[in-house]
């Protein structure tokens, strides 16, 4: 899994259709596999790091336009979504999530 996301194409990140299939994609491919996705998955499979997505998210960086801004916020909020809907049905270990949410969500 983390050598896939390693050898990921290359995303444009200055194009928003590029970026949207980019994250379409990740999530296809943990489903195909029946893996858990996670925002660092994510962020690899867009060429970004976790400093490169918090430095936008916090505006002290331009390397992304807003409207890739815009999907990876909405990713992060699916991947949210998922996890507590894990959490909720039992499947994820309470501690576990309440780590997934102060750090991630």
């Amino acid at each position: 899994y983390a050598l896939d996301m390693f050898h990921a194409p290359e995303v444009d990140l200055n194009n928003t259709d590029e970026v949207s299939e980019a994250i379409d994609g990740y999530f296809r491919y943990c489903i195909d596999r029946e893996l858990r996705p996670g925002n660092l998955g994510l962020y690899a499979a867009l060429g970004l790091s976790k400093q490169d997505v918090s430095d936008a998210l916090r505006g002290a960086s331009h390397k992304l336009r807003p409207s890739t801004i815009d999907l990876i916020k909405k990713a992060k909020q699916a991947l949210a979504t998922y996890r507590e809907l894990l959490g909720s049905q039992g499947k994820l270990n309470p501690v576990t999530l309440i780590f997934w949410q102060k750090n991630y969500d």
